[in-house]
């Protein structure tokens, strides 16, 4: 008796074990983006070189980094999930965006991977945050963001419940005390010029500089679509009729 009660219990364990669907990344032909016609530089520069005007011509940054031409600056996936075309490419007009999405059953651990495609290492600080949302709930965890690839593997938390979330990856980089971050705002113009007095009223101040954008902190990210299933099994009818003959197994044993 116990025998056929162990042998039945295992069939059933293993029927429940490959209901459960595949979980983790679920790959699509990709998000397709068309690319730009310049790249976006930017530039992390002591403030001495700025003034009232903007950039002064003779700045020499700290570090900098460029957006070339197509990338996209973020991707909460990985780099394979996004598709980057030539400008005037035919093939971009018969693309359809299929993204990638990520697919976990309640209870397993959440793992993402993520990049950004600028990435300027001598920032004073950098953070990699995660943020799952569903509605106005939302859920923030930070990975490592000591180069522009991250992963992020961590137990589910409690209150995720069965549905469709987002998952957004951000990139923040801080400039720290006496830096800035300096990009060019028109990507069509390489070198857009401010002139004027640098002192107001005196004409011997005249002077031109970049007129580029000043931050203390820059961010970049991006969001994928996010999956959690119930531990649904895939044949109601197959799960009852296993249940059904092992019943009537046992109550024949019994007899």
């Amino acid at each position: 008796m116990a025998r056929v009660v162990f042998v039945y219990g295992f069939a059933l364990s293993f029927f429940l074990f490959h209901a459960f669907a595949d979980a983790g990344l679920i790959r699509g032909s990709g998000r397709g983006s068309r690319t730009a016609s310049a790249a976006e530089e930017f530039y992390l520069v002591n403030n001495i070189h700025a003034n009232r005007l903007g950039l002064a011509f003779d700045y020499q940054a700290i570090s900098s980094t460029s957006l070339q031409v197509g990338r996209f600056a973020a991707g909460a996936a990985e780099r394979g999930c996004y598709r980057e075309f030539e400008f005037g490419d035919p093939e971009y007009d018969n693309f359809v965006d299929d993204p990638c999405y990520y697919q976990f059953n309640l209870g397993e651990r959440l793992q993402f991977t993520g990049f950004t495609s600028i990435f300027l290492s001598n920032a004073d600080r950098i953070e990699a945050i995660w943020s799952i949302r569903q509605g106005l709930n939302r859920w923030q965890f930070v990975s490592d963001a000591s180069n522009s690839e991250t992963t992020l593997d961590v137990l589910m938390p409690a209150d995720l419940i069965p549905g469709e979330y987002s998952v957004s990856l951000t990139y923040y980089f801080y400039s720290g005390n006496d830096t800035s971050f300096f990009y060019n705002p028109d990507n069509h113009n390489n070198f857009p010029n401010n002139c004027g007095e640098l002192i107001p009223g005196d004409p011997n101040s005249y002077t031109c500089a970049y007129d580029y954008e000043q931050r203390d902190s820059l961010s970049f990210g991006a969001t994928e679509r996010m999956v959690i299933l119930a531990a649904v099994i895939d044949s109601p009818s197959s799960l009852v009729l296993l249940l059904f003959s092992g019943l009537l197994l046992i109550r024949r044993m019994k007899n």
